[in-house]
């Protein structure tokens, strides 16, 4: 596991969005969200509520020998909901805004799977597409090389430094028991105990 400090993710989203715009939405929301790759790509516009300010993990896409996957969660399986942050909903809805635009001019040709993230021709974005993307943007801003599931690692590591309750981050990344957060996070219990007690001052005497 590698995770990137707040100053190195906010300064790969500003070489991501100048350096690989068709790629720097699916960086941008695996960075405010923690969702997973496959669930990033296999997001559709009727599992994002703007009304509520979340999306809604129902399928994920996993691709294999070239071909692509639909996975549906299944029915007996809760589905995750995950808040917005205001910037990450602001660009879903500039996204929106440019996708029905193009339907407008393409037709249903266009994005037929009504994918949030798609390439320029409306497709399924190629999971190594997408790293190697990531690997450019990383290169270019001169940090750490990271998969890009170390994004979501980076995001839960985030949060839990800056003292949001496991409890959350758990029900973030859609871990089944907030014991599997607690176990794969463990490594960071001295510098959440260290926020913990600087808390503590003055509030005691």
């Amino acid at each position: 596991m590698k995770t990137l400090s707040i100053v190195q993710l906010n300064a790969l989203l500003k070489v991501a969005k100048e350096k690989t715009p068709v790629y720097f939405p699916v960086i941008y929301a695996a960075a405010h969200t923690g969702m997973r790759k496959s669930e990033l790509i296999g997001l559709s516009w009727g599992n994002v509520d703007f009304t509520t300010g979340k999306v809604y993990i129902r399928q994920t896409i996993t691709e294999a020998n070239g071909k692509y996957f639909f996975n549906r969660i299944p029915k007996n399986e809760k589905t995750r909901g995950i808040r917005l942050t205001v910037e990450l909903f602001k660009l879903l809805q500039k996204l929106q805004a440019e996708n029905d635009h193009r339907e407008e001019i393409l037709g249903d040709s266009f994005n037929p799977h009504h994918l949030v993230f798609c390439n320029t021709k409306g497709n399924t974005m190629a999971p190594t597409e997408i790293t190697r993307a990531l690997k450019r943007c990383l290169k270019a801003a001169n940090l750490p090389d990271i998969r890009f599931h170390d994004l979501r690692h980076s995001h839960a590591t985030i949060l839990l430094k800056e003292n949001v309750h496991p409890k959350i981050v758990s029900a973030r990344l859609g871990h089944s028991k907030i014991n599997v957060t607690m176990d794969l996070y463990s490594h960071l219990t001295d510098s959440i105990e260290g926020i913990a007690v600087d808390h503590l001052i003055g509030l005691l005497r």
